[in-house]
């Protein structure tokens, strides 16, 4: 019989964690899943780790080269049987109980395509980093719940993927199949992307945060120093298609909002990469944010922000940045 979840694992040189995150799936109660491992040519043991593991639910298979994240996850899309698909992280997990909570999200909303589970964050030595949950945790509570597709599109511009990154996605495999799976263009922001088209023309379920750890650490891809602009790059293309996706009036206004909360961060960051030597990656930041409004405004609002910034620097509160938004950026994005 066909489960009714295929959970996809996409594979990359992933040996320390990846047992964690297959773990956390064999530890769920709803158990009706296929797991599929899309290996994409890794060097380390991440493969046999899969392999030792004991369950015929957990089905391994490599990729013939090197593909990247959205084609390995599109292969591992291409053999999944479920009625939905649920993504995982090989460095995130599932708490107990997320697989359920997730079905039963969709099947109450069949109007939904897509049910996102808040994730808490953890750090590579598996500890809560309870500094930032406990600093989320309000914004976490005021999006709980069922969203119309404007409303989604809206978070996801204010705050792009930091609540819903791939680990956080129950889609339906229906739906997800006819947006055409993973755009290939993206390295970085593939979730982002998919959750624009997926929410276009749905509405999308919010479930209450604790379902979720995901992990923050130094070699996740979006801390890839060889990755900084293409990450930057791509989230303007992605910003475009949000507002691209928005009504109009709703799009003017979101607008105003991007050189705050990203031109801002990426002159920041710009800034701090100049005064360390690496001038071209600076460069590159200031080239992109020309091509994406201009360097106005965003140097407006990083002047503002910058007293805000050196105060906390001269009390010791280099770990509170202000904003949400801001945090998230600075960290991941």
């Amino acid at each position: 019989m066909k489960p009714s979840v295929s959970i996809l694992l996409p594979l990359y040189n992933g040996e320390r964690f990846v047992e964690g995150a297959i773990r956390s799936v064999l530890d769920q109660e709803f158990s009706d899943w296929e797991l599929l491992v899309q290996d994409d040519g890794s060097t380390d043991h991440g493969p046999a780790i899969v392999e030792a593991l004991a369950d015929p639910r957990v089905r391994l298979e490599r990729n013939m080269s090197n593909l990247h994240i959205a084609r390995t996850i599109n292969a591992a899309l291409a053999r999944a049987e479920g009625s939905y698909i649920k993504l995982l992280a090989q460095d995130d997990r599932m708490l107990p109980g997320c697989l359920a909570r997730q079905v039963q999200a969709l099947a109450a909303h069949p109007e939904a395509n897509l049910s996102i589970a808040l994730p808490l964050f953890i750090d590579k030595e598996d500890h809560r980093m309870d500094w930032i949950n406990e600093r989320i945790a309000p914004f976490y509570r005021s999006i709980v719940g069922v969203h119309a597709a404007d409303s989604f599109l809206a978070l996801l511009l204010r705050f792009g993927c930091f609540m819903a990154t791939i680990s956080s996605a129950l889609i339906r495999a229906e739906a997800l199949r006819n947006h055409g799976g993973f755009d290939a263009r993206f390295f970085i922001c593939l979730d982002w992307d998919a959750w624009i088209r997926l929410s276009s023309s749905s509405s999308v379920v919010i479930g209450e945060v604790g379902d979720l750890e995901f992990r923050e650490h130094g070699a996740r891809e979006t801390m890839n120093p060889d990755r900084i602009l293409v990450n930057q790059r791509e989230t303007y293309l992605c910003i475009q298609e949000t507002l691209r996706a928005l009504p109009d009036r709703t799009a003017r206004q979101l607008r105003l909002e991007v050189p705050r909360i990203y031109g801002a961060v990426a002159i920041h960051s710009a800034m701090k990469e100049w005064m360390t030597g690496k001038k071209e990656v600076a460069r590159g930041r200031l080239g992109v944010l020309r091509e994406n409004g201009g360097l106005g405004l965003p140097v407006f609002y990083w002047a503002l922000s910058l007293p805000g910034r050196l105060g906390r620097r001269v009390i010791g509160r280099s770990r509170d940045l202000g904003s949400i938004e801001n945090w998230r950026r600075n960290q991941t994005r």
